[in-house]
Formats: structure tokens, sequence, C-alpha cells
């Protein structure tokens, strides 16, 4: 199948995220970061041995240079799922010069942004935060994850298993939305402009979708509009019924539920959200 959607991994977190879900599904795509091994590695500054240590804007301008080699990437593509996690500055900043190229071929973006860990420090944390704010001038839509909301759901896990769930989960995420943009009316399912999302499974499908909702991985905004729920599973007679009812009980609106494709028991529920706080 040709793809119409692209996956783009920006910085270390995005890039890593990106490897993932192209082991899950066979998405083209392409990583951008100061690291030698991404598919574009950008020429860190004068002086600095690693990354950008959370300069944005620094970011932005080393992979402004890149810019005709992104562009020759995203050509022939009408999305692009780009992936990053903020508060580092390569994963912003290059996520912003992606978007910038993908406009100029009037390309739609839809960004999946990881928010850090707190132990990832207090600096990475708030910077993360304000660029989260800034991101609606370069996305058309925003899926917004907090590694952090992970860390209960883990609590016999080591850290480093926490910090691959919260990858995989990410991963799962941007390859649902890049289905989902091929196979549904994206934007009007989607109508708001930010989304969280959780995973869920059960012993049938409507116990999964209400395991999703008790754990979002973010902050909710139950007046923002209505959940997205994408079942792994082709759907049987009768189970959308049941859940639009379910979720329609807990939070007063009907959600859009679209079937699934495989076999699994699990299900993906996409939750509206306002982001625009502060820690």
């Amino acid at each position: 199948m040709a793809h119409t959607v692209i996956l783009v991994g920006t910085g270390g977190g995005g890039g890593d995220t990106a490897e993932l879900a192209c082991g899950m599904a066979d998405y083209p795509a392409f990583t951008i970061n100061a690291k030698v091994g991404a598919d574009i590695v950008l020429a860190r500054p004068a002086g600095i041995k690693s990354g950008f240590f959370g300069d944005r804007i620094q970011a932005r301008g080393v992979s402004a240079a890149y810019a005709d080699e992104i562009g020759a990437k995203l050509a022939g593509h009408s999305a692009a799922v780009v992936i990053a996690a903020l508060g580092g500055g390569a994963g912003t900043g290059t996520l912003i010069t992606v978007s910038d190229c993908a406009r100029k071929q009037s390309m739609k973006i839809i960004a999946v942004v990881l928010l850090p860990f707190v132990a990832e420090g207090g600096g990475r944390r708030k910077r993360a935060l304000e660029e989260l704010n800034d991101l609606t001038a370069f996305a058309d839509r925003i899926i917004v994850m907090d590694m952090q909301q992970v860390v209960p759901l883990g609590q016999d896990m080591k850290a480093s298993e926490v910090l691959q769930a919260a990858d995989l989960l990410a991963a799962e995420a941007a390859v649902t939305v890049a289905r989902l943009y091929e196979t549904a009316p994206f934007f009007s399912t989607f109508s708001q402009e930010a989304y969280s999302f959780s995973y869920g499974a059960g012993a049938d499908l409507v116990t999964a979708v209400r395991t999703a909702m008790a754990r979002p991985l973010y902050e909710l905004d139950p007046s923002a509009g209505k959940m997205v729920v994408c079942p792994e599973a082709v759907l049987v007679p009768g189970q959308a019924e049941a859940v639009s009812t379910a979720v329609a009980n807990l939070t007063g609106i009907i959600p859009e539920v679209i079937s699934g494709r495989g076999t699994g028991s699990g299900v993906m529920v996409f939750m509206p959200i306002s982001f625009r706080r502060s820690e």
C-alpha cells in the first residue's frame, strides 16, 4: 500500500519512538537529530559535543539549514505525523522546521508530543510545558502524552521498563493516528485541536474503554469535546452502541467509535484536552 502519511521523529526521544512505530507498521519515516544514526544528522553548534541543551531556537535555526533535504523526504505525502519529546531543544525546534517545510507543500501536520518525566529535572519539564502552549501555531492537531502519568501504571517496574512502556504507548498512538488519517474523515473525527490518549484492555470492549478512560496520559478537559475510541479488533454488531452508551453516561457526550483491523483485545482512546496550564 502506498501511504499518504509519513512519520517523522525529531530529536532523540522522537527519533526513538518513530523507529518503534516503524516496527509496528510499514509507514515511511525518517528521523532528525544531532546524533550520528539519524537519517538527517544536524551539525552541532561550535563547541557543543551533544544536543542543544534545551535551546529550541538554536535547534530551529540549525535544522532550517536542512530544509531542502527535509522537504525532499516529505514530498509525495499529504500529511506528516511528527513525534517529538519536548523540553530538550532538538525535538521542538526541529518539529517547527518540519512544519515549515510541510506547509510549503500544503501538507497537514499532526504532532505527537511527549512531556518529560519529573526525574528529568524541573527545568526541562517547565520548558516542555512552555513549548506545548506554542505548538498550535505549527500543527493542525496535537496529541499529548505526559510520560510522568505512566509511572503510576508501572509501580512494580524498573525505571528502564517504565520508559520502554511510555515509548511503546507513544509509538502506538502515532501509528493509530496515521491509520486514521488515511481511513477516516480525520479532522471531523478529531474536531478539537488537542488530545491525549490512553490504552486499555479487558474482558470486553466496554471494560477496556473504561479502563483507558480511568488513566489518561494528560490532564483532561471533559467539556472539550467528544472522545475517539479505536479498538484493535474489528467491531462486531452491538459493540459500538454499547461503547457509545457507556461513554455518554460518563461524559455526557457520544464518542466516535472506529473499528479496528486486527484481533487484539485492547483499545486506544483519544480524549480532548485543554493544555494551557502551568506547573
